[in-house]
């Protein structure tokens, strides 16, 4: 029995599914990694309603009457992901409502948004905006 049908038969794989696994272990490992950081990227942008673009910037934000800083990481329609401190994000959870502004990406004006705390990760926190103030 080949590698291909032990594949199929051992992890109970689709032919399609096998074949790629093949074409994956042929590659050299720095070129796995990349494919891998390919696929989960896609995988991610493919779940969000709204394109995200880098956006390199120092913004402030409050919640629960409190000011946080951080440095915004990209930007999109919909929200945008802020790194901020660990100790800060102790102090704040999902579902938190939030108040930002931030000069707008495609300008130089300055917009302020209300949106909560979609998630929070070990170095930041993602906001969807809710409305346009």
């Amino acid at each position: 029995m080949g590698e291909f049908e032990k594949l199929k038969k051992d992890y109970r794989l689709s032919p399609l599914a096998a074949e790629l696994v093949m074409l994956v272990l042929s590659l050299p490992p720095e070129n796995q990694r990349d494919l891998a950081a390919e696929l989960k990227s896609r995988k991610n942008s493919a779940r969000r309603r709204f394109l995200r673009q880098p956006h390199a910037e120092s913004v402030q934000f409050s919640a629960g009457g409190k000011i946080f800083a951080g440095n915004m990481k990209n930007v999109s329609q919909g929200g945008a992901f802020v790194e901020i401190l660990e100790s800060d994000l102790k102090r704040l959870g999902r579902g938190q409502q939030v108040t930002m502004s931030f000069a707008h990406p495609n300008s130089n004006r300055n917009v302020k948004f209300t949106g909560e705390i979609a998630r929070t990760s070990a170095d930041g926190v993602g906001i969807r905006f809710n409305a346009m103030m």
